[in-house]
């Protein structure tokens, strides 16, 4: 549909069911058809995840690869009122990589430690290292 048969059929439309049922129909479309690519392109991602992620065997093999150098990688991140499921997904994804050699650094800008942490949370991110 060109870009004049839009403009008569929004304008039909509005004769026909009043402005806001319009908008509120163009809107459903407009959302339909995202819905639909988000769809798709989450389903492509699936599709390319299944096809490259690494099997146990693979993840093993890489925990255990002896580099020539093995530097030390400094993983600097910066914390404001962090929600406590967003620090859990941080920590668990770098204990999960298979390389070893790394330490978390975080500069915490809260003006007092987060009360959604446990105990045993706000004493690791001292231990890490809690930049101020």
């Amino acid at each position: 549909m060109d870009i004049k048969q839009t403009i008569m059929q929004i304008k039909f439309n509005i004769e026909k069911y009043g402005f806001s049922n319009t908008v509120k129909k163009c809107c459903s479309k407009v959302f339909r058809v995202f819905v639909d690519v988000n769809k798709k392109e989450k389903e492509a991602y699936l599709k390319w995840i299944q096809n490259n992620e690494p099997t146990a065997e693979e993840l093993e093999k890489q925990r255990k690869h002896k580099f020539k150098t093995n530097p030390k990688i400094s993983i600097i991140v910066p914390m404001y009122k962090t929600k406590k499921e967003f620090f859990e997904e941080l920590v668990e994804s770098l204990l999960n990589q298979t390389y070893t050699n790394w330490e978390l650094a975080l500069a915490d800008g809260s003006e007092e430690k987060n009360p959604e942490l446990t105990e045993e949370e706000k004493d690791a991110i001292g231990e890490i290292g809690n930049i101020s």
